[in-house]
């Protein structure tokens, strides 16, 4: 019986997005978000302080009815195709 492979995607390389998706470059990361309820506000709370503290850009939850949302990323057109084209 021989073995089974799985299917190879060329349309859609795998392989190469990943490479592409990496080489983005976040400038700035600003989130502060509330949900308008204050328990599920609560019981984000310490997820969002841990997310935080390790990506080590400001991410969190108020309870002042406030939105707030900044990022700014980069990228250029020669890093995307130094990407494509050597994986």
């Amino acid at each position: 019986m021989p073995e089974k492979t799985a299917p190879k995607n060329s349309w859609f390389p795998i392989k190469k997005m990943r490479a592409i998706i990496k080489t983005f470059k976040i400038n700035t990361c600003y989130i502060n978000i509330d949900t308008g309820d204050a328990g599920l506000n609560g019981m984000l709370y310490p997820g969002f302080y841990w997310l935080s503290a390790y990506i080590h850009k400001p991410v969190g939850i108020n309870f002042l009815n406030e939105n707030d949302i900044v990022l700014e990323i980069e990228n250029s057109l020669a890093r995307m195709a130094w990407a494509y084209i050597f994986h």
